[in-house]
């Protein structure tokens, strides 16, 4: 794999970020009326002050990335969970992000499911960014038979995995 240029994960920094505010505006739509009035959901920070201060602090771009995807990671999980509640969620998420981009979420971003499936074939998680998507998955699978196989061979990649050996 070629190395990326810091232009080039800026890049994907920018459109992590814009997803992300599209999914922020789109749960607190799904869930206003869970709030009360006067209590309200923390927003997401300002990327430029955010990144920056990033920086400031020795961080790299890639790490600056890595949290971002982790950040999609957590908003796409409800994709990988067949629980109806996260069911409804992810269909009214998906129609959303038509609505606001006109593209399909998923010739955005890669299906969770498609990510953590190669995963159980690697056998092995590489990073911190796919132990987060694999616990969340692994925390909230049901009883789905169709996900219990894959569950279970991502539970061992996540008791095999040892942060001192990340790619």
């Amino acid at each position: 794999m070629a190395r990326r240029t810091s232009v080039q994960i800026k890049g994907e920094i920018d459109k992590a970020n814009e997803a992300l505010r599209i999914f922020e505006d789109h749960r607190r739509l799904y869930y206003a009326h869970e709030y009360t009035e006067g209590e309200e959901e923390e927003d997401l920070p300002e990327k430029e002050a955010w990144v920056s201060r990033l920086r400031s602090q020795g961080v790299s771009w890639s790490e600056i990335l890595s949290g971002y995807q982790q950040a999609l990671n957590d908003d796409l999980s409800a994709f990988a969970i067949s629980d109806p509640d996260a069911v409804a969620y992810a269909s009214s998420l998906k129609a959303y992000f038509r609505e606001r981009t006109g593209k399909d979420l998923f010739s955005v971003f890669t299906p969770p499911l498609r990510k953590l499936k190669a995963i159980a074939k690697r056998g092995q998680i590489k990073n911190e960014t796919e132990h987060s998507m694999v616990k969340e998955f692994t925390d909230h699978v049901t009883d789905d038979p169709v996900l219990a196989e894959l569950a279970r061979t991502l539970d061992k990649c996540l008791h095999d995995f040892d942060p001192s050996e990340q790619s």
